[in-house]
């Protein structure tokens, strides 16, 4: 009986509409804007022609790596499995210090836009590079899948809104505001 009022009260309310409408709004009004300000340069598109905070670029890195896949996925192995999953914060760090210290002062001082400038410059190896943009190419559209997934799977579990609804807005709200 417990389980059945909690399903209940588990539904969007008008806020949560206002909300969501709101922040596909912004994303796709902001999308719109910065498209219609002409090209960009990759320099300009992809790396604010180096003019952002460091603070600014770690915001948006986050900002592209937590999704739904992240939110759900984690919340749901520690529930659970336990918090076994923790550990692996260790290696982030051990990561995170690891590409301060080796890559970092390696790559930065070349002014590149991105790794596959450097396998250039470094191997001179059409076909490796080749072989990098389709394993980057793969990764983009199986990481991209899952989080739309997830995403468009935890709002149709709240709302009476079908999952098919969810991905083809969300989807469309996403490459608008991308592009």
């Amino acid at each position: 009986m417990d389980e059945i009022e909690f399903l209940d009260n588990s539904r969007f309310s008008t806020l949560d509409y206002v909300l969501l409408v709101s922040i596909l709004s912004i994303s796709f009004i902001i999308g719109l804007i910065t498209s219609l300000k002409g090209n960009k340069s990759p320099e300009e598109f992809l790396l604010g022609n180096r003019n952002f905070s460091p603070i600014s670029v770690s915001m948006s890195l986050l900002t592209t790596i937590i999704s739904a896949v992240n939110i759900v996925g984690i919340t749901t192995e520690v529930y659970v499995y336990g918090t076994q999953l923790s550990p692996m914060s260790l290696g982030c760090m051990a990561g995170i210090a690891f590409s301060i210290v080796v890559i970092i002062p390696v790559i930065y001082p070349l002014k590149l836009i991105s790794i596959h400038e450097y396998i250039d410059l470094r191997f001179h190896a059409p076909r490796l590079q080749i072989f990098m943009t389709i394993i980057a190419g793969f990764n983009a559209h199986v990481w991209i899948g899952l989080a739309l997934y997830a995403t468009s799977l935890a709002l149709s579990a709240v709302s009476p809104i079908s999952f098919t609804v969810f991905i083809l807005v969300i989807g469309s709200v996403c490459t608008i505001y991308s592009t």
